[in-house]
């Protein structure tokens, strides 16, 4: 429940001026390449290259291989032979979501970390469930849904970096698993984390098609293109899903989130049941990621 919040809203709201954190350079250079040609996609030998020169996106990608999750017998220590065994869409995740990890240093006190965090874990969760939505409905482009699952809460990292202190007192306003919504945000701020997306996006140069992703995802009657609004849909019941482990890793899948699960279900033609199911298969992976941020 939202309690009583400072007013501080953005001077000149909506057209809000915004300080931006850095990306780093490889997290721009992989979604340029996500968005390249279909013909030349997926081009793993790029990746790679990409992969092993930037020594923090090399060690997360070793991290990755060699966890319990893969049983490998051997420790793997070559980066290249890596990116190839671990396949061009999940070393894409990998760096994604890395990416993201270091703009930790946005904030400085520890409370500020841990909405830092539980941004993250639900950020996390919201890709991994977005993918598997995507790739249950049959779409061509499940790389996309993780990539904007990942992002769609971009716009919150906006806020808790330009307006750290009272952002973190909205944030710490609801409890349980209830996440501040966009109209709460733009009750005490004027904008939402939503409308961020797309400025943040513009900022850091991203494809276009997740740019729009970004600014509708709750919105998908508002995307024209038929690919775009089913991944839309895909992100927006993946975060529903999602909310509980913002809390904590530890988290089962939401119980209740009927309303978003039901409308994909009703975009997509599908039994809910099938897609609760097909959720829940993914529970440990997304257990799994979610406990990384920590």
């Amino acid at each position: 429940m939202l309690t009583n919040i400072p007013a501080t809203r953005f001077e000149g709201s909506p057209n809000v001026e915004l300080r931006y954190p850095p990306i780093p350079r490889t997290v721009r250079i992989v979604t340029e390449l996500l968005s390249s040609d279909a013909e030349n996609f997926p081009d793993t030998a790029r990746l790679a290259e990409i992969v092993a020169i930037d020594p923090i996106v090399s060690a997360a990608v070793l991290q990755r291989i060699n966890t319990n999750y893969f049983g490998l017998r051997r420790r793997v220590f070559d980066v290249r032979k890596t990116v190839f065994m671990l396949g061009f869409l999940d070393v894409i995740n990998v760096i994604l979501t890395d990416g993201m990890l270091r703009l930790r240093s946005i904030v400085k006190t520890e409370e500020q970390v841990r909405v830092f965090e539980e941004i993250s874990r639900h950020s996390i969760a919201t890709a991994v469930l977005s993918g598997a939505l995507a790739r249950e409905a049959g779409l061509a482009q499940p790389h996309l849904a993780y990539s904007a699952g990942l992002l769609h809460g971009v716009g919150r990292y906006l806020l808790l970096y330009n307006k750290p202190s009272d952002y973190e007192a909205l944030w710490m306003s609801f409890v349980g698993h209830t996440l501040p919504e966009a109209e709460d945000e733009r009750a005490i701020f004027g904008v939402d984390h939503v409308g961020l997306n797309r400025l943040a996006a513009d900022a850091w140069y991203l494809p276009a098609d997740l740019a729009t992703i970004l600014e509708c995802y709750d919105r998908p009657e508002e995307v024209g293109d038929p690919t775009l609004q089913a991944l839309c849909v895909c992100v927006d019941a993946a975060r529903a899903l999602a909310s509980p482990y913002c809390q904590t890793p530890e988290a089962a899948l939401a119980e209740e989130p009927a309303e978003p699960l039901e409308r994909a279900a009703a975009f997509f033609g599908l039994p809910s049941a099938r897609l609760r199911d097909a959720m829940r298969r993914r529970e440990a992976e997304v257990r799994a990621a979610v406990a990384d941020v920590s």
